[in-house]
């Protein structure tokens, strides 16, 4: 599979799924990252390109075949700097007392444990969640939307609660900037606006501007499909973007694939939204890999999105679906050894793992791994240290 890298030149729209038409006033609002089908979308449609640019019609039954992981974000001027969602149980917290904005704690969110006394309405043998010590501090305005790969690298491996001051911008970065252009539907005959047709769109700016440079991104998606390079149109009014070769995605480092093999547990990173029969718990991960039973502990997972679209093949509006956000994170304990569970590894890290093969190969439910230990921890105040 080869990596492709997807550069805006203008702002992009990609649609969040309200009416957009005629009606004067009307607006067209994008949501603030691709969903993994609008990309599948996009590759398939040119793969299936002639020299002309027709797409070829009879194709589609072989072009739904083709499997797509991402999109991922990254800087232009560094092609291997990846930014991947920040992750749901990292919880960037403001500092008591501190005026810099740009500052934060960050703190891990992990499984702890209740009294036998105490019971909640979650699925059986799923734990709560919670920062420990609890705090009353408030999560910081500015957190950023997605990390760079160094820094959830090092988060990957080792979760902690930092205790010294966190800069954000050395983070990552709080995610793309909208821009919103005003429109006049014309008279094609007069070449003239019409009188109240007026209508607005709002794209992505995938560039970033600071005090000292500005920053150009790019989506980074990897196909099996065969592909050529060069201009293409992508998302709502037919926006231009260029398609490049890319760098290969990372791979898993040693350390946290030694760890996950030791402690016989791990967490599990969406990098990418994914769809699941259950709602918000997967059921492909347990099966996945013989000679390992895998077992969700406990799950951090935002408030869900709704993802829906255009059926190409069967000219009809498809099913409204439910997804778990990226940046959700699993707590995982597994069974097996180690050949059993290194492969395991090696068959999720950066790998989709949505419970329905299309949904997988049209990119749901990237995956990234990182440490955890299987402990769970009581609940306890910050009072009580």
């Amino acid at each position: 599979m080869s990596v492709w890298l997807v550069e805006p030149r203008d702002p992009i729209i990609f649609r969040d799924g309200r009416p957009f038409n005629p009606t004067p006033g009307a607006r067209a609002k994008s949501l603030p990252f691709p969903y993994p089908s609008t990309l599948a979308g996009a590759v398939r449609t040119r793969a299936a390109q002639d020299e002309k640019g027709v797409f070829d019609t009879s194709r589609i039954d072989e072009l739904l075949q083709i499997r797509i992981r991402g999109p991922i974000l990254v800087e232009m001027d560094q092609p291997d700097r990846w930014y991947f969602p920040a992750p749901a149980d990292c919880l960037v917290m403001q500092i008591e007392g501190e005026n810099d904005e740009k500052l934060g704690e960050c703190l891990w969110v992990h499984p702890m444990g209740k009294e036998e006394s105490e019971w909640t309405n979650l699925d059986d043998g799923l734990e709560l969640v919670s920062i420990v010590p609890v705090k009353k501090n408030k999560p910081h305005p500015n957190a950023p939307r997605f990390w760079k790969w160094e820094k959830l690298t090092a988060w990957l491996e080792n979760p902690v609660n930092v205790q010294q001051p966190v800069n954000l911008d050395e983070l990552g970065i709080p995610g793309l900037t909208a821009e919103s252009r005003l429109h006049v539907k014309i008279k094609a005959s007069e070449h003239t606006a019409e009188r109240e047709m007026l209508f607005e769109t709002s794209g992505l700016e995938f560039v970033t501007v600071t005090e000292k440079k500005s920053n150009f991104y790019a989506l980074a998606v990897e196909t099996e499909a065969t592909l050529t390079e060069g201009a293409d149109f992508l998302g709502g009014e037919r926006r231009v973007v260029n398609w490049s070769k890319g760098e290969k995605f990372p791979a898993c480092p040693d350390e946290i694939t030694r760890r996950i093999k030791k402690e016989k547990a791990c967490r599990l990173l969406l990098a990418t939204p994914a769809i699941f029969e259950n709602g918000y718990l997967p059921r492909w991960l347990e099966t996945c890999t013989a000679g390992v039973t895998v077992q969700v502990r406990a799950a951090a997972v935002p408030r869900y999105q709704a993802v829906s679209g255009w059926d190409y093949k069967n000219r009809r509006p498809k099913a409204s679906r439910r997804l778990a956000p990226a940046g959700s994170v699993y707590f995982l304990e597994l069974t097996g050894d180690d050949a059993a569970i290194e492969q395991f590894v090696e068959n999720i890290w950066l790998h989709n793992i949505s419970d329905a093969d299309q949904d997988q190969r049209d990119g749901f439910g990237l995956a990234l791994l990182g440490t955890w230990d299987g402990n769970i921890e009581p609940l306890k105040l910050e009072d009580e240290e």
